[in-house]
């Protein structure tokens, strides 16, 4: 019989998505699953069509819990998952009806199957491979996640053998990059890791109103980098690297505050520190070419400039998609 694989939904105010992720879920090739929603304080009717899935089959179960974030949420779906592996999808996503039993097969002889995936605006559907590797050793996946144009710190096109998770659990302090500091914990207890590029299975919906679309500001970020930076003294070359994109996120963030006016004293000095500790090691040790570092160092000098014209290429650009 194949092994029951558990798929953890934590779910927040999504009832308009919620029944196509569902059905996508519950129309797979792959049976044996075992489909834990987690409702985390959802204000909408997104507990009643939890719910109403429940009914009408007992693979799901529904666990519910005052909102506490999405960390909490995936880590009370770990602590019930009866599954030999672990898939984490959300809820406002839908996935490709071969996409557990592909993953499942490539899995057999490693720790972590990944998938392509596409993003979904309003009108468009855009592919997005990630690589030609198939095979990564445990060293190769931990810099790969850190790649935006690769396998990505996120969760959802990953099938996880759940022993290699043990005891390990999100980090609840985090809101956001969370999923990437799991992916870092879990990765000691990797051996290798398979990707196949058969489909874009994953399939990642852009919504404005999401979170991680959300023009609202979130200082945790930078207490997720602490964590990452502090593990990657391991990997000089690759904290040189994450540095940067450390620096370039506390001046996004530095101009997103002065926009939103919202840069108080402290945030301000704690921004300003982020880039005056740490662009001598960019500057001098990461090997990133001269014009990357010359754009870094632009951005510092002009950020509320040179990000203002960069967010309002990003918002026609989605508009042009989403229209």
């Amino acid at each position: 019989m194949n092994e029951i694989i558990s798929i953890i939904i934590p779910v927040y105010n999504t009832a308009n998505y919620l029944e196509k992720c569902l059905n996508s879920i519950l129309n797979q090739t792959y049976k044996n699953l075992d489909i834990i929603l987690i409702n985390d304080g959802s204000k909408d009717n997104s507990l009643d069509i939890c719910m109403k899935y429940k009914i009408l089959d007992k693979r799901i179960s529904v666990l519910t819990q005052e909102n506490k974030g999405v960390s909490a949420a995936r880590n009370l779906g770990i602590d019930n998952a009866k599954g030999e592996y672990i898939i984490f999808i959300d809820s406002d996503d839908y996935i490709d009806l071969k996409m557990i039993e592909v993953l499942y097969k490539n899995i057999q002889a490693y720790d972590v199957s990944i998938c392509n995936y596409s993003k979904v605006y309003d009108k468009k559907i855009v592919n997005h491979k990630i690589s030609d590797k198939e095979i990564l050793s445990q060293k190769e996946f931990v810099i790969n996640i850190f790649c935006d144009d690769m396998y990505g710190g996120y969760l959802w096109n990953k099938l996880i053998r759940k022993q290699i998770i043990g005891n390990i659990r999100f980090n609840e302090n985090l809101s956001i990059m969370e999923d990437l500091v799991f992916l870092i914990d879990i990765s000691e207890n990797i051996k290798n890791v398979i990707y196949k590029s058969d489909y874009f299975f994953y399939n990642y919906v852009i919504r404005r109103n999401s979170a991680i679309n959300s023009k609202n500001i979130n200082m945790t970020i930078l207490d997720a980098y602490d964590v990452i930076l502090n593990y990657l003294n391991i990997y000089p070359t690759l904290r040189t690297k994450c540095l940067y994109r450390y620096i370039y996120v506390a001046m996004e963030i530095f101009y997103k505050l002065y926009k939103n006016k919202k840069l108080d004293k402290k945030n301000k000095k704690r921004l300003k520190d982020i880039v005056r500790k740490n662009i001598g090691d960019v500057i001098f040790r990461c090997d990133y070419n001269i014009f990357k570092k010359l754009k870094l160092v632009l951005i510092i000098m002009f950020p509320i400039q040179i990000l203002g014209i960069k967010e309002r290429i990003k918002d026609e650009k989605n508009r042009d998609y989403n229209n």
